[in-house]
């Protein structure tokens, strides 16, 4: 009884530790990608501090 019980648990663990970190590094990507866009030149100065700003709220 005790080892499923246990089993329960750490499967419930693993579960919810993989989502937290997918939620974290959703952030780091987004930048990563908004960086990566005004390196190319894809963006100018204004809209890549607009964005960038939009995404620092969102944290």
């Amino acid at each position: 009884m005790y080892i499923f019980l246990i089993l329960v648990v750490v499967v419930l663990y693993f579960i919810f530790r993989d989502r937290g970190q997918q939620i974290f590094s959703s952030h780091g990507g987004a930048r990563a990608k908004l960086d990566e866009r005004y390196a190319v030149g894809e963006i100018d100065d204004e809209t890549y501090l607009k964005m960038k700003s939009n995404l620092n709220e969102r944290r």
